[in-house]
């Protein structure tokens, strides 16, 4: 500002001096080339029609710019501190409230006096095991890995995790039957010629592990549970002796199904273990007057859509129901998880394969499903056991 002040002076001198340079510099005391200085910097300033009073006004504008920004600025920092203020007024006007025991309203929770109020059956879907099939990781970009050890391991996890879950589920509701629903493709078979080098057991001898793991798993219910089971059987499409489907006589070229009648027998003589078996595609089973349909879902056709399996399911239901009607449906063999309220498609114990690949199936991690079915309410939850 000193500096604008001494270029104005000057330049006011020079103005009296009829624009004399040398005379100008001559009364202001100051050397020529100096005055020839103040003169550009005062052109660099100002224009030449600029007058002092001019020079003088911008000046006071940009200083009363200057001090209406800083008003502002404190006004808006005085309102932050008075939103804080009253913050922090409002926090000690409660600990004193507090502190000096006033009166606070109390608010609890009780526990229901009675667990019985509400009852629900526990159903775990378990299929597409697969068991014997080999998975090598670089067959599936790492997304999947699956041997006999694997398959022991991932099985032990459906039982112990729904076990866990039901008697979580007890703390709220009475659970007195478990149905552990067995859909199917508990093994992979001959069906393709590339499992039969792949597979690392025969169907015979595959048919010896998958029963008795279910045996086990039957057994772990029946041990960490009060539970009676209701095991509802299912034949797949992979558990066949023969090249091609069968239709009417599937159950009789079914390793599964001869898996199932063992199980039974094994069973026969305990009171909280019922088998149904049926020799047909479906089997029905009535909850709380709820009548549910189980199959492998092998008869369900899909060939590709945005819509994924949901329209052809719904679809092959609404013809199913024509003849005999069911409230739920549920199935396997798409290996998809998926609750779409009147149907539950189950996902697989194995994973992602490379005949998922071939056929650009989204990956799904493994798991199986459980959910219940409320006396007065219906199906009230749905939940993937992820085993991966």
């Amino acid at each position: 500002m000193q500096n604008k002040e001494r270029f104005i002076r000057f330049y006011k001198v020079y103005q009296e001096c009829g624009y004399d340079l040398d005379l100008a510099a001559k009364k202001s005391n100051v050397l020529r080339d100096t005055g020839r200085k103040y003169l550009s910097e005062y052109k660099k300033l100002f224009s030449d029609d600029t007058s002092l009073e001019d020079i003088k006004q911008n000046e006071n504008d940009r200083v009363i710019g200057s001090l209406k920004t800083e008003i502002a600025e404190l006004k808006k920092r005085s309102r932050l501190w008075q939103q804080k203020a009253v913050i922090a007024e409002t926090q000690l006007n409660t600990y004193l409230a507090i502190s000096s025991g006033a009166s606070v309203v109390d608010y609890s929770i009780a526990p229901s006096l009675k667990n019985s109020i509400s009852e629900s059956v526990a159903v775990l879907l378990c299929g597409d095991w697969h068991v014997e099939e080999t998975i090598l990781k670089d067959t599936v970009n790492d997304l999947n890995e699956f041997d006999l050890n694997e398959a022991d391991r991932r099985i032990k996890q459906v039982f112990r995790k729904a076990v866990s879950l039901i008697n979580i589920w007890k703390t709220s509701t009475q659970i007195k039957t478990f149905v552990l629903a067995l859909l199917g493709d508990f093994m992979s078979g001959y069906i393709h010629d590339e499992l039969k080098e792949d597979n690392s057991l025969s169907p015979v001898q595959t048919i010896l592990f998958a029963l008795a793991r279910i045996r086990g798993g039957i057994d772990f219910i029946l041990e960490n549970t009060d539970c009676d089971l209701v095991v509802p059987c299912c034949i797949g499409n992979h558990g066949r002796s023969t090249d091609k489907p069968r239709i009417q006589t599937a159950y009789k070229n079914s390793y599964e199904w001869l898996m199932y009648n063992i199980l039974a027998d094994q069973y026969k003589d305990n009171k909280r273990v019922a088998f149904k078996i049926s020799n047909s595609y479906f089997n029905y089973l009535t909850v709380y007057g709820k009548v549910i349909r189980f199959h492998h879902g092998d008869w369900l056709r899909y060939n590709g859509g945005v819509g994924g399996i949901s329209v052809p399911v719904n679809k092959a239901i609404a013809q199913w129901n024509i003849s005999k009607h069911a409230d739920l449906d549920c199935f396997g063999h798409w290996h998809q998880h998926k609750d779409f309220g009147s149907w539950i498609s189950n996902a697989s114990l194995i994973g992602h394969n490379a005949f998922a690949v071939y056929i650009k199936a989204a990956y799904e991690a493994p798991s199986q499903t459980l959910f219940f079915i409320e006396k007065n309410k219906g199906k009230t939850a749905t939940m993937p056991i992820y085993l991966k």
